[in-house]
């Protein structure tokens, strides 16, 4: 039912005053610690005793089931019996992905390099040239797209 963890005086089963913090590398060791804690077996043997030991081991009657008192016991202890909803990835992370993930990127640089182009074309020129056009139009096509795509 338990995982067999020794228990050396502190909680998480480690010697008192170990002192791993001030070693370089302690954060490391701890975490693969605690994954092997983890990746431990549980000792469960619930298959192989006869069902009348279950019955007492687990406080309850083959016939009526648990009592009233016995339910709210195991209800404060274990929690609800549903299932945990997964964990989501907030949607201003899922838009700034789209946003700026991928083929995304290489608009959003081609947009600023046109406006750049155009920038510097209109700064040097008194008169728009036909040219500076379809800098502006990719600038917003681009942009536009950027932003649609898979909305």
């Amino acid at each position: 039912m338990t995982p067999k963890v020794p228990n050396n005086g502190t909680p998480d089963g480690k010697a008192a005053g170990a002192g791993s913090k001030n070693r370089p590398g302690a954060k490391k060791k701890k975490a693969k610690d605690d994954m092997d804690d983890l990746k431990k077996e549980l000792d469960m043997d619930e298959h192989k005793v006869p069902i009348d030991e279950l019955y007492t081991r687990l406080g309850t009657d083959p016939n009526l089931g648990l009592t009233n008192t016995k339910a709210k016991q195991v209800l404060e202890r274990d929690g609800p019996n549903a299932l945990s909803p997964p964990k989501t990835t907030p949607e201003w992370v899922k838009f700034c992905k789209n946003l700026f993930g991928g083929f995304a990127l290489l608009l959003w640089i081609g947009a600023v390099l046109c406006f750049i182009a155009y920038s510097i074309q209109a700064g040097v020129s008194e008169e728009t040239p036909d040219d500076n056009v379809s800098h502006v139009f990719f600038l917003f096509l681009s942009t536009a797209v950027i932003i649609m795509r898979k909305c």
